[in-house]
């Protein structure tokens, strides 16, 4: 999860956030809220570049999008 309280990147200048778990040798990227974003462009050139595919979210009705989503518009 995103550490608001001490980012590593000021917060207003933040696009988009990879979880490094990713990194692992695998062939899917899972992305949460795949179809929301002009950032999935850019996953996705990179992904293929690597071998690697984007796959949804398995289990969208835990509503992981949802609660980032609803985090960054709280934010100040």
């Amino acid at each position: 999860m995103l550490d608001t309280t001490h980012p590593v990147y000021p917060l207003d200048q933040t696009a988009g956030v990879i979880n490094m778990d990713a990194l692992f040798p695998f062939n899917g990227m899972t992305v949460v809220g795949l179809g929301s974003s002009e950032l999935e462009d850019y996953l996705r050139d990179a992904a293929t570049q690597v071998g690697r595919t984007l796959q949804g979210d398995p289990t969208p009705e835990y509503g992981a999008f949802r609660l980032i989503r609803d985090r960054q518009r709280a934010a100040p």
